[in-house]
C-alpha cells in the first residue's frame, strides 16, 4: 500500500484519477464485467497516460493492479 503521507503528492502527479471508497466515481470504477467478482480495493488509479501507469506500477510495485480493455475474463482482477 502507498504510505498515507505520499498520497497527496501521488494524486497531484497523476493526469488521471485517484479514487477512494466513498468518492462519487469509486463505485462505478471498481465494477468489472463478471458480476461474480465483487472487489473493494483501497484505492483505484484511473491512468490517463503512460506516465500515470509508470507512477502507479513502478513507484508502488506492491499495489495490486487490474488492467481491462485487453481481457474479458476475471484474470485481469487481482485476488
Amino acid at each position: 500500500m502507498i504510505p498515507e503521507s505520499a498520497l497527496p503528492g501521488f494524486r497531484t502527479s497523476l493526469r488521471g484519477q485517484l479514487l477512494f471508497p466513498g468518492e462519487p466515481a469509486y463505485e462505478e470504477a471498481r465494477k468489472i464485467h463478471n458480476a461474480l467478482i465483487d472487489r473493494h480495493p483501497a484505492m483505484i488509479v484511473r491512468c490517463a497516460g503512460v506516465a500515470d501507469v509508470m507512477a502507479a506500477v513502478w513507484d508502488y510495485p506492491d499495489v495490486a493492479r487490474r488492467s481491462f480493455r485487453h481481457r474479458y475474463d476475471p484474470t485481469g482482477a487481482p485476488p
